[in-house]
């Protein structure tokens, strides 16, 4: 209904609803837990843009973490950026993150391929893991995405946490 359309886009603008982002980053990030608060460029003007960051897990040999975004403000690519900016830009993200994000670390000892020894091209692991809307009554559901398959193979692949305990 028209109602139930123009709550949930008050929501939105007002910052009511809770986003939870996985991605797997290439660079760890120093801090297991911390905000963002770099602007963003948009249409020739720079605007605020925070995001909090936690990590999950991480992999030292791989130079990989598994990490929760929770974008405070919804600039475009805030996320991608972000991550970039601070030095662990999401794997592949040949966009934001250049030549070091587009390819998925070989394990140590792995035969060479084609891409000149960086491993396989590696598509964009950032997911849309959950939303939670609070209704007028108080009351509040979180919404739970599966992740794609690609992710979920990187995650067991490459942590020691089991997914389906997030």
């Amino acid at each position: 209904s028209t109602q139930v359309v123009s709550w949930m886009t008050k929501l939105f603008e007002n910052r009511n609803i809770k986003k939870k982002y996985w991605a797997v980053t290439v660079g760890i990030p120093s801090k297991t837990v911390g905000k963002i608060d770099i602007p963003i460029n948009v249409k020739n003007s720079s605007k605020e843009a925070f995001t909090g960051y936690k990590v999950l897990d991480k992999n030292l040999e791989r130079n990989l973490a598994w990490v929760e975004l929770t974008p405070e403000t919804g600039r475009m690519h805030q996320l991608r950026a972000h991550c970039s900016i601070e030095g662990f830009p999401i794997l592949g993200d040949g966009r934001f993150g250049g030549r070091t994000a587009r390819y998925k670390p070989k394990e140590e000892g792995s035969a060479s391929d084609s891409s000149g020894g960086e491993g396989s091209r590696a598509p964009l692991h950032l997911h849309s893991r959950s939303l939670v809307l609070p209704f007028p009554d108080g009351t509040s559901k979180e919404f739970v995405a599966p992740l794609p398959i690609h992710m979920e193979n990187t995650i067991q692949e490459t942590f020691s946490k089991n997914v389906t305990k997030k």
